[in-house]
């Protein structure tokens, strides 16, 4: 969940600068401001083609949590909802 909140305030600190940019870059014409507004606005989109999905997920409680050679899948298509998968076995909760 860290992560996430990391990812998140790295892609509005990327918005943020290339506003910025983008103002210097108005007010001077340099070409170099420009390149990097489109720098940061690419790598803007980059980390948020990675953390979105993950976030939408994680609010609508299905991901997957690994911790070694168990993890547990949020499957809620079968009843009970939750699969504990360990060694290869699965059990279904």
């Amino acid at each position: 969940m860290l992560e996430l909140i990391v990812f998140w305030c790295l892609a509005l600190l990327l918005a943020l600068s290339a506003s910025a940019y983008f103002v210097q870059w108005r007010n001077g014409r340099r070409f170099v401001k420009l390149l990097a507004t489109v720098g940061s606005l690419l790598l803007m989109g980059l980390i948020l083609l990675l953390v979105v999905p993950d976030t939408y997920d994680r609010a609508l409680g299905r991901y997957e949590t690994e911790s070694g050679s168990c993890y547990v899948v949020d499957n809620q298509s079968k009843q009970g909802g939750v699969t504990l998968w360990f060694e290869e076995a699965s059990y279904d909760f």
